[in-house]
């Protein structure tokens, strides 16, 4: 019986013919073909990975300290687009004293194309003879006003400077500001400034005596940088929502936009008012909690100095002292909507209704409604002969 001779080199069971044996190689070579590919592919990929490390990323300009940071729900916080920001922002001078950019006294903002500027009282030049309030917007130009425009409840002044050209800022009237809301204000220096805004804050301690015709809310917010006064500070969208007054609060947009409808039909800012002194009942009687034992409402209350009614005030001979204004126009008043500001929202010289209790001995406090006109309260007024429709100089320099 013939036996089949086994080779080493060939599987156990047959003896492979050329024609295997040259697959075999060719399988071979290709194998070592693909091993070749992949590790070029990947040596060219490590080249790529480590070329990142090498190339610095780019970072834009003026970006606050703060990139990167997100909220509590991990979604990323947005920051204005910082050219119309700048566009928009005015730096106010003494058109008589200022030699360079360096004699700023204050910072304001563009409302309007036609050169209308809202800023803070302290952001003027002082008041004396000879001085006219003058912007300068990027064309480093100044720019003198030919009319200042105060404000009757708070410490804002509207200037007119028709030579100026600049962007227009948006108002942010709807927007819903709860503390820690991110914010942010222009630096001098191009760029932007991260805030946080803590409260909303009152001008005055509880139980201050108020007046029907002064603003009273205030916004409080945190941050690193000294602002000057009339800074505008902004929303993620670049909207404005108030103006640097002083330290570290603001003046909120609404009290801007609410002098605007006057403002822009006469030149004057022109407000409702009742023309009486009162303190907020909230404030006057507390409980241990710190919640109000009574209903909320303006107690009408006679100042040191002076008499609780103003000249003109529409409740003059019709209340009495003590007498507690609980709403106006179906409004109620509450411990954070304050008098002067809710009487803005109706159109100037309107008939409202109050809800009234009046005091009463024996039987406590009767209640009853009474229909009034509100009195209409104008803001002074500056205009400025020496100003001329051409710029007053150039403010060159540093």
């Amino acid at each position: 019986m013939l036996q089949r001779t086994k080779h080493p080199s060939t599987p156990s069971d047959a003896i492979a013919t050329p024609l295997e044996r040259s697959a075999a190689r060719a399988g071979r070579s290709g194998w070592i073909a693909f091993t070749g590919i992949v590790a070029l592919l990947a040596g060219i990929a490590g080249g790529l990975i480590g070329m990142t490390f090498l190339v610095p990323v780019p970072q834009s300009v003026g970006a606050p300290p703060v990139v990167g940071r997100t909220r509590g729900d991990n979604a990323r916080i947005g920051f204005p687009a910082i050219a119309p920001l700048a566009a928009a922002v005015v730096e106010l001078f003494d058109a008589q004293q200022a030699a360079t950019l360096g004699d700023r006294v204050g910072r304001g903002v563009t409302l309007t194309s036609d050169g209308w500027i809202v800023t803070v009282r302290g952001a003027l030049p002082p008041a004396k003879r000879g001085s006219v309030p003058a912007a300068a917007g990027r064309d480093r130009v100044l720019h003198a006003a030919v009319r200042a425009a105060f404000d009757p409840l708070s410490d804002l002044v509207f200037l007119r400077t028709p030579t100026l050209a600049a962007s227009v800022i948006p108002l942010c009237t709807d927007c819903a500001l709860a503390p820690g809301t991110p914010l942010f204000a222009p630096t001098e220096d191009g760029g932007l400034t991260a805030l946080r805004l803590r409260a909303r804050h009152v001008r005055r301690g509880a139980g201050i005596l108020r007046s029907s015709d002064q603003w009273e809310t205030l916004l409080a917010f945190d941050g690193s940088a000294r602002l000057a006064p009339g800074t505008p500070i902004v929303n993620t969208d670049g909207a404005l929502v108030g103006l640097v007054l002083a330290d570290d609060v603001a003046i909120p947009v609404d009290a801007i936009a609410s002098a605007l409808p006057q403002l822009f039909r006469g030149g004057t800012v022109i407000r409702n008012g009742l023309g009486v002194t009162y303190r907020d009942r909230a404030e006057l009687v507390m409980r241990g909690d710190g919640s109000a034992a009574a209903p909320d409402g303006a107690e009408i209350a006679v100042p040191l100095r002076g008499t609780a009614f103003a000249a003109g005030s529409p409740l003059a001979g019709r209340v009495e002292i003590g007498t507690v204004v609980r709403a106006v126009g179906g409004d109620p008043l509450t411990a954070r909507r304050f008098l002067a500001e809710l009487l803005q929202e109706y159109p100037l010289g309107a008939s409202v209704s109050l809800v009234m209790s009046r005091p009463r001995v024996g039987d406590g406090a009767a209640t009853e409604t009474i229909e009034v006109p509100l009195m209409q309260v104008t803001g002074e007024t500056m205009t400025y002969a020496a100003s001329a429709e051409q710029p007053r100089g150039s403010a060159a320099g540093g």
